[in-house]
């Protein structure tokens, strides 16, 4: 008996289409949480998305702007982030509250807490006492201004930190309200355009420099991510380092990239943030044991500072903080140009 050509290759579509496996795997929507509005420093991820390296390991990634690492930590918590960007810093406070969440890796390898100061009136760290710095309401810049004056040999109880809006700052201390202000580094290039356009000259007196080097932002997930979805956390790290390794090796077309979705940002400014991001990336440590890798002895002295800048009395083991489980193999080494 003879089939019809028609019904032949309608019986062939039904097997096709409706028994056998697809072998198109499908992609994982994932968001990830910056831990501020998205500018320069943020080179290497866009580049990360842009070049497919999320797309080849079946991600669709979204960037979500924000307002702080601990409210990161607590939105990863929640579900609404599936992976943020936070101060590995800011976990011991985090999970001092009851906040389960832990670094899977770390992109500030070197500490980016700063000081921009009238260079006529502050010369270098010393000259801060008898001076008044702006600071946002318990920012971590003032917050950890005890212990790095203690580092650095001079008496915190001598400097004034004034209380304002972040948009306040720069202009405070370029008009001559303050002395200096508190930010991160690569905040720099914004505060010397507006300097230099004032004819003020600036001093940068770097935390890291002067006796307080600790982690700043890394890779936030939940203790549940971890137990569950090792899988996905180990693809989501080798994209994002990629895409960081990528942008530390061409750096012009990374910043290309990045305009490209945030042509508001000047372009001089962008590749200034992504020049210095990528000082605080490749250290020591990241060129012996590759991007995103997470040091006990570091962890522990970044641990112990905040306990005691924020009277955290119940810390836990470092291990609790931190693990380089997800970080590839071999290590991503980015070598600059």
């Amino acid at each position: 008996m003879r089939f019809p050509r028609l019904l032949i290759v309608g019986l062939l579509a039904f097997c096709v289409g409706g028994f056998l496996p697809t072998t198109k795997a499908e992609s994982k929507d994932v968001t990830f949480c910056f831990a501020w509005n998205p500018y320069g420093k943020h080179v290497g991820f866009y580049v990360g998305r842009e070049k497919g390296f999320y797309k080849a390991e079946g991600m669709n990634v979204k960037f979500i702007k924000g307002v702080s690492g601990m409210d990161n930590a607590k939105r990863t918590s929640t579900g609404a982030c599936t992976v943020a960007s936070g101060g590995v810093d800011t976990l011991v406070i985090a999970r001092s509250q009851g906040v389960k969440v832990r670094a899977i890796g770390v992109w500030h390898t070197k500490s980016m807490h700063v000081i921009f100061a009238r260079a006529d009136r502050v010369k270098n760290v010393n000259g801060l006492e008898g001076r008044k710095i702006a600071t946002v309401a318990e920012e971590d810049g003032s917050v950890l201004f005890p212990p790095l004056a203690k580092a650095a040999g001079i008496n915190a109880a001598k400097v004034t930190f004034v209380p304002m809006s972040w948009s306040s700052k720069i202009p405070a201390m370029v008009s001559g309200k303050v002395d200096g202000l508190v930010t991160y580094t690569t905040v720099g290039p914004n505060v010397i355009k507006v300097a230099k356009a004032a004819n003020v000259p600036v001093t940068k007196i770097l935390y890291a420099d002067h006796g307080l080097d600790m982690y700043s932002n890394g890779f936030l997930a939940t203790e549940k991510m971890i137990s569950n979805d090792q899988n996905f956390l180990r693809k989501f790290m080798r994209a994002s380092l990629k895409g960081l390794a990528y942008g530390v090796e061409h750096p012009a077309e990374g910043t290309k990239v990045f305009l490209k979705h945030h042509g508001e940002i000047n372009a001089q400014l962008a590749r200034a943030h992504w020049d210095i991001a990528v000082d605080h990336l490749i250290t020591a440590d990241t060129e012996m044991n590759g991007l995103g890798h997470i040091g006990y002895g570091k962890m522990k002295f970044t641990r112990d500072i905040i306990a005691e800048a924020r009277n955290i009395k119940n810390v836990e083991p470092v291990a609790n903080y931190y693990t380089n489980e997800f970080q590839p193999k071999p290590p991503i080494i980015p070598k600059r140009p």
